[in-house]
């Protein structure tokens, strides 16, 4: 929350300077002062007239008409009938509020009716004095006042689309209403702003479109699987994808990226959206040359519980994740593991309490059916099972080494496995025999969790944030920057997307979507 900034003596000079000021009419040191009122806004402009008034410095009147004529300052409370009223209040996010102190205009608004009542407070309570002492308020940006609400999901005030706003746009997609891609952008366009758009197989004529199109469509010409491309043109959005079944995929990096969307609140964390000019072509079969961007939105949040707090280990079997949360009001800490369905990123199961140590890792072996966990802290050697249907644990298995983190290659039937007290990992076979040691980057992060993807080893680094990519056989490529504040636990892939899990009191998971961009 920025401070407000009081000067206890104003030199004469910017005391002259500050009075000097004029509105349209008259000089800003007159005593006969206008409150313009937004139309839900009377009741607090009038709460503000009062105020002043009493002071006795000022005599203010409220109007809810923009004066031909006024007197003094001009003082805007809410979405009053004015430009920069109009302006700051499109800007505001709706639990946040402002003070302005312009040179034409004190702007007074928030981004809902109740934070503009809780603005007007704000000025009655900091500012008359200052107003009773120099029969004035003051001007400048050094006593602004900005109260940011740091949570997500917001009203969406303005959307504009190449300067159209989106309420006069439609979406044409194959299928109509069941091209599962066009109901999920309908309906994020919907939370964001209360608009709902009408979902078409062809656009009316003359209409702006916002068009999902796919392989041989001639927006989406030349595109190959796994690659998308963003554009407009003609007053038209069109989000392309080389193959059909992928069509989601661009429509949700279309949200991520461009729209700030957060899946946990259906909102925005925008309140003005403007997309104009835009061409962006990618992929998202990233190779091992050049390490990909990602975007991230929030997807699922596990909450602290009875202690349970810290977020470890996580992996997917494919349909499900499993997280880790541990209680280290104990020690050895013991353990919950909630169990996600990654359809609807929605908790399915959460076991009893589990003595699973420090449970840094975890990974599912799809040939035996049983989660592995690494227990880390105390036991530096020791694997635990746990079955993936009742949560509970069902055996032990001792390692040669001293065991950080672990992940299953189910093509080769082999492992990877990070080792305590350095930053090299070891190459395992079925049985957990080492078959080859792999120096790895020395780093002033620290590593976490372990994930094989396809043809690349990742390891998850908190304190950065960062991840380390190797091939199958250890060899370094890139490191990926996941550009969060969160600490990074782990990172689990299921289809065209990822999943990175932060600890937050608790756990926040991100879908994130990997991509390289295309010329």
């Amino acid at each position: 929350m920025q401070k407000i900034k009081f000067l206890p003596l104003l030199s004469l000079a910017v005391l002259l300077f500050m009075l000097s000021g004029c509105s349209k009419q008259n000089a800003a040191g007159s005593d006969d002062w206008t409150i313009l009122s937004g139309e839900n806004n009377v009741e607090d402009a009038q709460r503000l007239r009062d105020s002043m008034n009493g002071t006795g410095a000022v005599h203010a009147e409220v109007v809810t008409e923009y004066p031909e004529n006024y007197s003094g300052r001009l003082i805007l409370v809410g979405d009053a009938d004015a430009d920069l009223s109009r302006e700051a209040v499109l800007g505001l996010r709706e639990q946040e509020f402002l003070v302005q102190f312009g040179r034409d205009a004190v702007i007074i608004a928030g981004g809902s009716d109740e934070k503009t009542a809780e603005a007007v407070d704000y000025v009655c309570e900091n500012y008359l004095s200052y107003l009773e002492e120099y029969h004035d308020l003051p001007f400048g940006e050094e006593y602004d006042y900005f109260s940011f609400n740091k949570e997500g999901g917001y009203v969406t005030k303005q959307f504009l689309l190449d300067g159209v706003s989106v309420d006069r746009y439609q979406i044409v997609a194959s299928g109509g209403e069941q091209n599962e891609a066009a109901v999920f952008l309908r309906d994020a366009i919907q939370n964001m702003t209360g608009e709902e758009l009408s979902i078409r197989e062809e656009g009316e004529e003359d209409a702006h479109c916002i068009e999902i199109a796919s392989g041989s469509h001639k927006a989406a010409d030349r595109l190959k699987d796994q690659q998308f491309r963003i554009y407009q043109e003609d007053g038209s959005l069109y989000l392309c994808a080389g193959n059909e079944d992928q069509e989601l995929l661009v429509v949700k990096m279309l949200c991520i990226k461009y729209l700030d969307y957060d899946y946990i609140n259906n909102k925005s964390n925008s309140s003005m959206i403007d997309i104009s000019d835009l061409d962006f072509k990618f992929t998202c079969d990233w190779d091992a040359f050049t390490a990909p961007e990602v975007v991230q939105a929030r997807a699922l949040t596990i909450p602290p519980v009875d202690g349970y707090s810290v977020l470890q280990g996580g992996c997917t079997d494919g349909t499900y994740a499993y997280y880790i949360l541990n209680n280290q009001d104990f020690y050895p800490y013991v353990n919950l593991m909630y169990k996600v369905d990654l359809a609807t990123m929605e908790v399915v199961k959460v076991s009893d309490k589990l003595e699973l140590q420090h449970a840094n890792s975890v990974t599912y072996n799809n040939k035996t059916g049983q989660l592995i966990v690494v227990n880390y802290d105390p036991d530096k050697t020791t694997l635990t099972y746990v079955d993936p249907e009742s949560l509970t644990a069902s055996g032990t298995e001792t390692v040669d080494f001293n065991v950080l983190s672990i992940a299953y290659d189910e093509e080769h039937n082999t492992y990877a496995a990070g080792t305590r007290g350095t930053f090299d990992f070891f190459l395992l076979d079925s049985n957990f025999e080492i078959t080859d040691y792999c120096d790895s980057v020395q780093t002033k992060s620290v590593k976490q969790e372990v994930e094989i993807y396809g043809d690349k080893i990742l390891f998850s680094m908190s304190g950065d944030n960062i991840v380390y990519v190797y091939d199958l056989e250890g060899k370094f490529l890139y490191a990926i920057n996941m550009g969060m504040h969160e600490e990074l636990e782990n990172l689990i892939f299921y289809g065209d997307y990822a999943y990175a899990g932060y600890f937050s009191s608790g756990g926040i998971i991100y879908e994130a979507i990997f991509y390289q961009e295309l010329e």
